[in-house]
């Protein structure tokens, strides 16, 4: 009876085991059991997408070709106090819209990241990269089949550590698929560029193209200065320094502005009068810096007798008016004055600052032919280098290919080799001739011919920024062309610094593998990119 009892309690103690458990499993040691949660399914992809890397002066055509190999691991070297890009190139075989990117991995000391979208300009029937925005929350658009830049801006502080670093970047659909993701393998140099720019610039921004484009009326003056400021900045950001400041030169407020180590120029209107131009004037010789910046314009491109006169007239009166600040005139051709002198006479004999274009410095080049029979120009206008004139250079709608210039349909790295025959002919400044010279188009977002003369059109001549009301911004937008220069800039500071370890003959072997001439340079990246390593290695060795 008693085993009876004890089997009826075990039977219905597994009876009613089995009720609590139903159809689990029960585990056999359930110390080690884990409770394990399905993970989500991730979004299904949107689109099939390439992706590839490009340096930041290769213009990627939105009709291009897709590479054979694309790659999506880029190496960007830089100095301290400097900025470096990259392009990250998207194809895709649908319409897609807000499409992010995000950093995923990496940090550097001293170091920042900051996304930009490459807008396309059409310019004859081909996609030309030109337009630069900051990527904000709506993210990107991409259009089937069309090529969408997106560029990765490095900026090194000067206490950046010098060093290797990785970052990696994911590109998202707006389910949150991934729809590539890329590798940036960054490289500071331990070497930083000086706070004092060496590279002296000057850029104008027309007020009244400023004005019209933004939707200014003339008499709301605080709505122009404060946009007028945020174009100043800009240039600023890019080492151009503008002709003007956005304060009267004779406010308390100017001290600051002309005292920024940033500003390597200024420019004294002509318009305001002579007695405020006198005023002017008094106050910068208190500060010998101030007045150093400083130059007055006395006339643009002389080009006969006539204007060589006024030219004359103007300067004697600015002299006598203000004798220690520089004059300047821009010039493209030659013209005999008179019978023993011609206009490069005239020009050494009352200017400060003489200022050409690049193809003037080429024998026998057609504008520059000596009326008098004297030979090259360019040996005179070395020889007024050493009596202690300025030379500056200038771009204009000309020259072009093979020389370089700022154009939108002409090959990235031009832009930024300019500055290096800027080091090579040893010419101390760089004039644009303006920002935001916009008057013969309706749109610049839509169309750059913005420049015709003589039956040729100069795209994106005079226009380094794009105005931000047409498309419903704050302030302008840079150029691509523009981010390119301001590279060639940092170059130029690279290649002074490497001057006074290295020497300046030393330097120049180096920088001919690039440009031996004005008239042949490199297309080639990874030349052009060894030559800068070689450059910063060699200055790094040197310290």
């Amino acid at each position: 009876m008693m085993k009876f009892s004890r089997f009826l309690i075990i039977l219905l103690s597994l009876s009613m085991l089995i009720s609590a458990c139903g159809n689990k499993t029960v585990p056999l040691n359930t110390d080690k059991a884990e409770t394990t949660t399905a993970a989500p399914i991730p979004p299904s992809p949107s689109a099939s997408v390439t992706c590839w890397m490009t340096e930041s002066y290769v213009k990627t055509l939105g009709n291009a070709s897709i590479p054979n190999d694309p790659s999506t691991e880029f190496d960007v070297k830089m100095a301290k106090n400097e900025v470096e890009s990259c392009h990250i190139i998207l194809h895709s075989d649908t319409d897609l819209s807000n499409v992010s990117i995000k950093k995923t991995s990496g940090e550097a000391a001293g170091v920042t990241v900051e996304f930009l979208e490459e807008r396309l300009i059409n310019v004859v029937s081909r996609l030309y990269p030109d337009p630069i925005v900051y990527i904000g929350d709506e993210g990107l658009e991409i259009k089937k089949g069309e090529n969408k830049g997106i560029l990765i801006r490095f900026r090194a502080s000067a206490e950046a550590i010098a060093g290797e670093h990785e970052f990696t970047f994911d590109i998202s659909d707006e389910n949150g698929y991934v729809l590539c993701s890329v590798k940036v393998n960054l490289t500071v140099w331990n070497i930083t560029l000086p706070e004092d720019q060496v590279c002296v610039t000057s850029c104008d921004v027309f007020e009244d193209q400023l004005k019209l484009y933004e939707r200014i009326p003339t008499a709301f003056r605080d709505k122009f200065k404060e946009c007028y400021t945020k174009y100043y900045e800009m240039l600023m950001d890019y080492r151009m320094s503008p002709c003007d400041i956005p304060v009267d030169i004779l406010s308390d407020e100017a001290d600051a502005y002309l005292s920024d180590p940033r500003l390597t120029s200024f420019m004294i209107e002509t318009n305001i009068g002579d007695e405020k131009i006198k005023k002017i004037y008094e106050k910068l010789k208190t500060n010998p810096d101030w007045l150093d910046k400083a130059y007055i314009y006395i006339i643009n491109e002389p080009t006969n007798v006539d204007m060589l006169n006024t030219l004359i007239e103007r300067s004697d009166h600015y002299r006598a008016l203000c004798p220690e600040l520089k004059q300047m005139v821009n010039f493209y051709v030659n013209t005999q004055y008179d019978k023993d002198s011609d206009l490069i006479d005239v020009l050494a004999e009352k200017l400060d600052i003489i200022c050409s274009k690049t193809c003037n410095w080429t024998p026998n080049y057609y504008h520059m032919i000596d009326p008098l029979n004297r030979g090259y120009v360019g040996d005179r206008l070395e020889q007024y280098k050493k009596e202690g004139k300025e030379i500056w250079w200038y771009l204009a709608w000309e020259p072009v290919e093979p020389y370089v210039n700022a154009l939108i349909n002409e090959a990235g790295i031009n832009h930024r080799e300019y500055f290096w025959q800027q080091y090579l002919y040893d010419v101390k400044g760089f004039q644009g001739w303006c920002a935001n010279y916009w008057e013969q188009v309706d749109n610049p977002w839509e169309n750059m011919g913005n420049y015709s003369l003589l039956g040729h059109t100069a795209y994106g001549d005079g226009s380094l920024l794009y105005p931000g009301h047409p498309v419903g911004m704050d302030g302008p937008s840079a150029s691509l062309r523009l981010e390119i220069m301001r590279d060639g800039i940092e170059d130029f500071e690279i290649l002074k610094l490497a001057e006074e370890k290295l020497g300046r003959d030393a330097v120049i072997e180096l920088v001919k593998e690039v440009t031996p001439s004005l008239t042949e340079h490199t297309k080639d990246p990874e030349v052009f990119e060894s030559v800068r390593e070689k450059i910063a290695h060699a200055l790094i060795n040197a310290e």
